[in-house]
């Protein structure tokens, strides 16, 4: 079987849900109009937010499909997550063995809750190098809570 997006994000980041059944999600944020973004330097602005996160969330599921025309080889997919003075980020790279650039490629990876942590704000964004010119054909940014008491 051919190694999926999930299975890469695996080179950047060793959280994964290994267990989605148990989880349901109780807050989105979805954009599936295609954004372009054409000659950015270090763009960092956000493509998806949750600004009111309940505060039973365990994880962040996050989906993206995305071309990239510039920059390719630098750019990374950032998921950041904020809780009073609390501060947690990680980042997959956007190429990797079955990425093409220029081409939509899908993307997807999971952020945990750490223990003790007050989730309140999490946000996507890029982290680009000089040049940046890109097609963002789909984001979702998802929290997830337990599904079960």
């Amino acid at each position: 079987s051919h190694p999926t997006p999930l299975d890469l994000s695996l080179m950047d980041t060793d959280e994964l849900l290994t267990n989605p059944e148990d989880f349901k999600p109780t807050q989105y944020s979805k954009n599936d109009s295609t954004v372009y973004l054409v000659d950015q330097k270090q763009y960092t602005n956000s493509i998806a937010v949750i600004s009111d996160l309940p505060q039973q969330t365990k994880w962040l599921h996050i989906k993206a499909a995305i071309a990239v025309e510039a920059g390719f080889g630098e750019t990374y997919l950032v998921c950041k997550l904020l809780g009073g003075s609390d501060k947690k980020e990680r980042k997959v790279r956007l190429f990797n063995p079955i990425s093409q650039a220029g081409n939509i490629n899908d993307y997807e990876f999971y952020v945990e809750v750490p223990e003790g942590f007050n989730p309140q704000e999490s946000a996507v964004y890029f982290l680009t190098g000089e040049q940046f010119t890109a097609q963002v054909a789909k984001v979702e940014l998802c929290a997830l809570e337990p599904a079960y008491e």
